[in-house]
């Protein structure tokens, strides 16, 4: 029998050698396909902040009430990274914090003044975003509204976590995702009727869904602000975190849950128990009617 010089030793170094490339190339890929994720997820924008952590985007708002309004083209890398999130197969959830303290009442008096503007650019204005309402609803419409529908048709858990002074309509909007968590210091202000412009799809919409009718209207027509502990016991937030610190880790945790053993279930019951998309559709279109009618009342009455 002829040695070729091949022996069981040299075999088995081979096989660990090859072994050990493989890894070293699988552990290539994972670290360029990590890195790219981050590169795709971590924004740093004047409206937010983005991070990947442990396959959970985690958002934090830096922007200010009238941020939806008057910079709406700011938005659109809000709008994509939502998207990059939901269609990522690497992407677990998203988190998205707001801890920021803003003058509500001095937000609301801004707000009013703009919409008093009766000039040809604010009147006609619209038109560039492709609507018939002028400038200031139709600014409503590809924010609050666009924002509204993308979590409505999200498929991935979303949860939000809120402190400081939050506002009746971003609470709304938060209704749209599986759970809100929020610090034992935090605040709601229910200002829209103050301002003489109708609440928005989240609360007429989403709202009634979770506290009734009853409740809903009470807090709307009285403009009431309630605490964390009067959220929670109306079921509007969904946990009390007592240190502000550990609030991402609360949010990602739920994520973490949520995505543990049965992931399909998420997209199921989000499309099983929030209101449909045409349904949400609709509301949306009734509030830009609404804002459009109340922005002409408003202009009448000054």
């Amino acid at each position: 029998m002829i040695n070729f010089g091949v022996t069981k030793e040299s075999i088995t170094r081979a096989i660990m050698f090859s072994h050990t490339i493989i890894t070293i190339i699988k552990v290539d890929i994972y670290y360029h396909t990590t890195e790219k994720s981050m590169i795709k997820f971590e924004t740093i924008t004047d409206i937010f902040d983005s991070q990947y952590v442990n396959n959970i985007v985690i958002t934090h708002l830096k922007g200010q009430a009238l941020d939806i309004v008057t910079r709406p083209h700011d938005c659109d890398e809000f709008f994509t990274l939502l998207k990059n999130v939901n269609e990522s197969p690497d992407v677990s959830g998203y988190v998205q914090i707001n801890n920021n303290e803003w003058d509500s009442h001095s937000a609301i008096e801004k707000l009013v003044d703009q919409v008093l503007e009766d000039t040809g650019h604010v009147a006609g204005g619209g038109r560039q975003y492709g609507y018939q309402h002028d400038v200031i609803a139709a600014r409503f419409r590809h924010s609050m509204g666009r924002t509204l529908l993308t979590m409505i048709q999200f498929s991935k858990p979303a949860i939000a976590g809120m402190q400081g002074r939050i506002s009746g309509e971003y609470l709304g909007h938060t209704l749209a995702y599986d759970a809100r968590l929020a610090t034992a210091d935090t605040t709601f202000s229910f200002d829209s009727i103050h301002t003489g412009l109708p609440a928005s799809p989240g609360i007429t919409c989403l709202m009634p869904r979770y506290i009734g009718i009853g409740r809903t209207m009470s807090l709307l027509q009285s403009g009431s602000t309630i605490d964390a502990k009067e959220a929670y016991s109306l079921g509007l937030i969904t946990e009390i975190v007592e240190d502000p610190q550990e609030l991402i880790e609360h949010c990602t945790k739920r994520i973490q849950i949520a995505t543990a053993n049965h992931r399909h279930l998420v997209k199921y019951y989000r499309q099983h128990i929030l209101p449909s998309v045409t349904e949400v559709k609709d509301a949306v279109e009734s509030y830009i009617d609404a804002m459009a009618r109340s922005i002409n009342q408003l202009r009448k009455n000054r």
